[in-house]
């Protein structure tokens, strides 16, 4: 068994930043790094200001300016996105990446979704399993 190391970096804030950030990660060793995809940080005002960009825009931007290290979200729901959006989206980045894209799915964060109207998470278990057999 082979050891990995990973590191998840923000997503929110000046965005050439955070790809600088994913080089410097991968130019430190690291195996994998992670991006939270997330619409909301409810932490505290700071993260209010400055909304997250978008995880897979940045992950196939981060691809394009690394050589090695592998990409994810850390993780995707199947309740603010479509299933096969996801894996559509995560296949193109995989083929511009070299094979390099991760795909990592979750029953989601209810601070994500209680700002979006009449989208429930109620059962977030029974969702994503639904969402990984579409």
């Amino acid at each position: 068994m082979n050891l990995r190391f990973g590191c998840q970096i923000i997503t929110y804030g000046d965005i050439w930043k955070t790809i600088q950030y994913a080089v410097l990660v991968e130019k430190a060793g690291f195996d994998i790094v992670s991006l939270p995809d997330h619409l909301f940080h409810p932490l505290d005002e700071r993260f209010l200001k400055d909304p997250p960009w978008d995880v897979y825009t940045l992950l196939t931007a981060i691809g394009l300016n690394t050589k090695r290290i592998k990409l994810t979200p850390g993780v995707s729901d199947v309740l603010r996105r479509h299933p096969a959006t996801i894996a559509h989206t995560i296949a193109t980045i995989n083929q511009l990446t070299n094979g390099r894209a991760v795909l990592a799915l979750g029953a989601g964060e209810a601070f994500n979704l209680d700002p979006i109207p009449d989208v429930k998470w109620d059962k977030p278990a029974s969702i994503l399993e639904e969402g990984i057999k579409v």
